[in-house]
Parts: C-alpha cells; structure tokens; sequence
C-alpha cells in the first residue's frame, strides 16, 4: 500500500458505488445510477450548501477537494434517511 494512501479520498466513491449496486439489485445497473445521481443533485446539492456554509466558518482545517464529495455523499445519505421522518 503506498505511503500516502488516504482512505478518506475515496468514501465519496465507496459509497456511491455500493448506493448504486444496492439498487441495481433491485432493479437494473442504468436506472440505479441514474436514480443514485438524482438523489445527489435533488438532495445533496440543496443541502450541501448549507452545511458547507456552517463548516467553512468553524472548520480550522483547510479544505481538500475530497471533503467536498464527502460532505456531498453525507447529506444526500442523510437527507434520504431523514426523508421519511420528516413528511
């Protein structure tokens, strides 16, 4: 394993492609990544903005272009989860 392995630059795609062979079980590879890619843009985007308004204020750590993806797959997952609760 190389020296400068970071897992964490890769949990965006770790989870985007287990989301998406999750539903392709269910139902064909196409639909679920086309259904994995409207949950990212109807719910992560919207709220994605919001949280990385909070986070840039209080984060001391600069920003890598991974924790953008990161903090994207988080709240589409949690928004998808906390869907049913709330409505």
């Amino acid at each position: 394993m190389p020296e400068n392995f970071n897992i964490k630059q890769y949990i965006w795609l770790i989870l985007f492609v287990a989301g998406t062979l999750f539903l392709a079980g269910q139902t064909n590879f196409q639909y679920a990544l086309g259904s994995i890619t409207a949950m990212i843009a109807k719910d992560g985007l919207i709220l994605t903005a919001g949280v990385a308004l909070i986070q840039i204020k209080f984060r001391k750590q600069k920003w890598e272009w991974f924790d953008w993806l990161n903090m994207l797959a988080y709240t589409t997952i949690a928004a998808r989860l906390l869907f049913p609760f709330i409505v």
